[in-house]
């Protein structure tokens, strides 16, 4: 599970003492060490949440934003913030808390505020007024602050970015003050089988305090846990009664959140449900709310409202949840904390549980002719798989990595129960090196040889395990990929010489595996089990479902490869498919859209029954819904239109 925030001020004379120092160690080659210039690159966010709710304190006439000590931006800019204009809009949160059963936001024209010369005042008298006073407040409420930002300059003036935060206020004979806010959350998490009575409920708040946690449901009596005072709230709960809802809420000083609800995991083997999958929501270039901080909010939360009128259990993503390819630590973390707003009013009441996608990349890069970036060290703080870890609150049954100088699969790679559905999460976006081949790391769609002995063995277990009915693997990159990325993924046309390098004792390794034997040992593993109901994944901005059975071509080393070079000339079926399976990708939750093209397994299946294959470029969200007779799924856009419906994915093993 995530711990307390990393902090990563780390100065500009440090960093080059600490890469001195990791020089010898790091399995890449170090571009600092053979003179080339850092650069930061990508940086979307140029101010942070964090910082902006320090700007904001209490007045006489409403709350008073205050850019006055805001002197630096995210890539190291300089600014007078005497130059910062643009306007606030506010509106309450959630609104109309009192009777909607899902979270959101919505603002008034009457509330809102100009910046100029980077200072506002915020009216919020007119959101107590009668004609909009939505919520029934009296003197303490919280509200939702968009900040749209811009820097005055010399010729085009810059935009620095719109920005959400949330604030508790309270009003007193002198005016308002700013009271301890909870800035992240309630999130509900880590609601598996394994422990069907545990709940962990976190939030952060905007400075330290405690805070106040009140539960109530099946069979015990109220249950109050305190913090204390910190800024990440972690409240571990166990024992509770499995598969049971439970009402809940949080208690920050004088401020309490609207009521929640969460219901445990059931137990092993035990349950009929839904549960949702998605991908892809970094955000399009549409401007609004489709362009929120990184993350295409206006989709993702749409189909997250989807997802919670269907009383979907978890919520699975496939990765890419915003735009990242950033070399700033405090930028990624702001792309992480939209695409947590957007999901917030589904995830104060189930768990989400995701996949890194290639996007999710948090990046070391280098002056160079073409593209020189790194997965970002020190690995163990700053790289994308330890700031996923710590960003989020998922499962860390993982394995460890073979060459202890790499990152950490803690929380990219795991696996987990509820009831009688078995979900295993692998990485294969692991360790990007965008130029792997001159410098070192690992291609998009690479798994290493520790993560597969890992999955190999999960799916073994898996199948032994008489509680376990139905298996869902989930990654980013497609196994299989139709729609704009055949020459990548885990495919590359057929190339089998891409894959991973490793520095080792002044040189670079290639590992064993090519990208085509990876995939194959992959599918190999899959295909013997008899439970795989299908494997999901992303990357690809659009739906499609294709079946892998043995007459399908999709091309082997050994008999492709006439000219042992590695790459494949001709692409044919294999005769080691045991059980037919399902791969699903989904790739609609806001991105820009993909269409179909050529492969040999979509063009197999389009030739001799078109049944087993079907391509859509619409936004979509899949739902699974688990029976004791098998698992259905559904696939509607964020418009309610269904895309597709299989009755049981488990035919397929007959």
């Amino acid at each position: 599970m995530a711990r307390s925030r990393m902090v990563f001020a780390t100065t500009l004379a440090l960093c080059c003492c600490t890469t001195m120092l990791l020089a010898q160690e790091l399995p890449i080659r170090n571009p600092a060490d053979e003179g080339r210039a850092p650069i930061e690159a990508n940086i979307l966010n140029l101010l942070t949440p964090e910082r902006l709710h320090e700007a904001i304190g209490g007045g006489e006439d409403g709350l008073v934003l205050d850019l006055g000590e805001v002197t630096e931006l995210a890539d190291g800019t300089v600014i007078d913030p005497a130059a910062v204009y643009g306007m606030v809009h506010m509106g309450p949160y959630p609104f109309e808390a009192a009777e909607a059963e899902f979270a959101y936001k919505r603002f008034h024209d009457d509330a809102e505020a100009e910046v100029e010369g980077g200072r506002a005042v915020l009216p919020l008298d007119e959101l107590l007024a009668t004609s909009q006073n939505s919520e029934g407040w009296t003197d303490t409420g919280q509200v939702v602050l968009r900040m749209d930002l811009y820097l005055a300059q010399d010729g085009a003036d810059r935009h620095l970015g719109v920005y959400d935060v949330f604030v508790v206020f309270g009003q007193t004979a002198g005016g308002f003050e700013k009271l301890p806010s909870i800035v992240e959350g309630p999130f509900v998490n880590l609601i598996t089988s394994e422990e069907p009575g545990r709940v962990l409920i976190t939030c952060e708040t905007d400075r330290e305090v405690p805070i106040r946690v009140e539960v109530e449901g099946g069979d015990r009596d109220l249950i109050v846990v305190e913090t204390v005072p910190q800024r990440r709230h972690e409240v571990e709960l166990e024992h509770l009664a499995p598969d049971t809802v439970h009402k809940y809420r949080l208690i920050v000083g004088d401020y309490s959140t609207r009521e929640y609800r969460f219901r445990t995991a059931p137990e092993p083997g035990w349950g009929e449900f839904v549960f949702a999958y998605t991908g892809d929501s970094r955000q399009g270039e549409y401007g609004g709310e489709s362009s929120l901080m990184g993350t295409n909010h206006k989709t993702l939360e749409r189909l997250a409202v989807m997802a919670a009128r269907r009383d979907a259990r978890f919520f699975l993503q496939g990765g890419d949840l915003f735009n990242g390819y950033t070399s700033s630590v405090a930028d990624f973390r702001t792309q992480f904390y939209s695409w947590k707003q957007a999901l917030a009013g589904l995830w104060a009441e189930a768990p989400v549980f995701t996949a890194l996608g290639n996007h999710e990349a948090l990046l070391r890069g280098f002056e160079d002719d073409y593209w020189l970036q790194f997965d970002r060290w020190p690995y163990e703080t700053e790289s994308a798989e330890a700031v996923f870890a710590d960003e989020l609150w998922q499962p860390t049954n993982g394995p460890e990595p073979s060459d202890p100088r790499r990152p950490t699969y803690k929380e990219s790679v795991y696996s987990f129960t509820y009831g009688p559905v078995r979900v295993i999460c692998f990485n294969n976006n692991y360790w990007l090196g965008t130029q792997h081949v001159e410098w070192g790391g690992a291609p998009q769609g690479y798994i290493f040889e520790d993560q597969l002995q890992w999955i190999e063995a999960e799916l073994e277990r898996a199948e032994a395990d008489e509680a376990i009915k139905y298996v869902f693997l989930m990654a980013q990159e497609p196994v299989f990929p139709c729609g704009g990325h055949a020459d990548d993924a885990m495919w590359y046309l057929g190339d089998d010489n891409v894959t991973a390098y490793v520095y080792t004792d002044g040189e670079l390794v290639a590992e064993e595996m090519g990208i085509v034997e990876a995939r194959d040992r992959l599918v190999r593993a899959i295909t013997a089990s008899t439970k795989v109901a299908a494997v999901l994944g992303s990357d690809e901005h659009a739906y499609w479902r294709l079946l892998i059975s043995p007459e399908v071509p999709i091309g082997s080393r050994g008999a492709d490869d006439a000219d042992g070079d590695g790459a494949l000339e001709t692409v044919s079926p294999v005769g080691w498919i045991e059980h037919p399976t399902w791969f699903i990708t989904s790739g609609g939750a806001g991105a820009p859209y993909a269409s179909e093209e050529p492969t040999p397994w979509a063009d197999y299946w389009t030739r001799q029954d078109p049944e087993n294959f079907l391509f859509s470029s619409q936004e979509n969200i899949v739902f699974f819904r688990v029976t004791e007779d098998g698992v259905s799924a559904e696939v509607r856009t964020p418009y309610g239109e269904m895309l597709d419906y299989v009755p049981n994915l488990m035919d397929v093993k007959e």
